[in-house]
């Protein structure tokens, strides 16, 4: 469906030196469901990057960008430049870093994922089928090779880059707004 004017936009880049840089569009609705609505695997430097997203959001209207929050990192870089989140702020002066919470922030998009009163949350609209993939098939690591359990749970790293993305929005508050902490505790090492 269309997406109404007056809903809120967002977007998160999760930039990556040695693969393509991965990017997703947010629409908030006023009842507070949230929409994936569009995504891209952009290669490039920071500016090609930026041309690529302002060009995709040239007739939307966009209250907020978020980055991955390792991008504020003395060794992030992408082409041997400066502080990654400094490129961006050149191209994007509005960028803020995303916060980084793991196991908080994958519980609060479960929690946006559960069937509840009017259906889940968080959807995923049809033009973002990496990101549908990706979310279908986030998987927790088994035991060590020795056999024994971890001491805390880690997420497969593969694929798993859009659905970074989608964390670091549901996890971080727009300006002016908090986000509740949330426990989180993991049963079993499975989807």
């Amino acid at each position: 469906f269309p997406i109404p004017r007056d809903w809120d936009l967002s977007f998160v880049i999760d930039p990556h030196p040695q693969k393509a840089t991965a990017w997703n569009l947010f629409a908030e609705s006023p009842d507070g469901k949230i929409y994936i609505i569009d995504e891209a695997d952009i290669e490039g430097d920071v500016e090609q990057i930026c041309q690529v997203i302002r060009a995709r959001c040239a007739d939307k209207r966009i209250g907020w960008q978020m980055i991955d929050p390792a991008a504020g990192e003395q060794g992030a870089r992408i082409h041997g430049r400066g502080k990654l989140i400094d490129e961006f702020r050149k191209h994007l002066p509005k960028i803020v870093k995303a916060k980084n919470a793991v196991y908080p922030g994958v519980n609060a998009v479960q929690q946006l994922v559960a069937d509840g009163p009017g259906g889940p949350r968080l959807q995923t609209f049809r033009s973002c089928p990496v990101t549908h993939f990706q979310m279908k098939n986030l998987s927790w690591k088994g035991p060590t090779p020795t056999g024994e359990d971890r001491k805390r749970a880690e997420i497969v790293k593969r694929n798993e880059d859009h659905c970074d993305c989608v964390r670091y929005r549901i996890y971080t508050a727009p300006p002016g707004q908090s986000i509740q902490n949330v426990s989180f505790n993991i049963g079993v090492y499975a989807n």
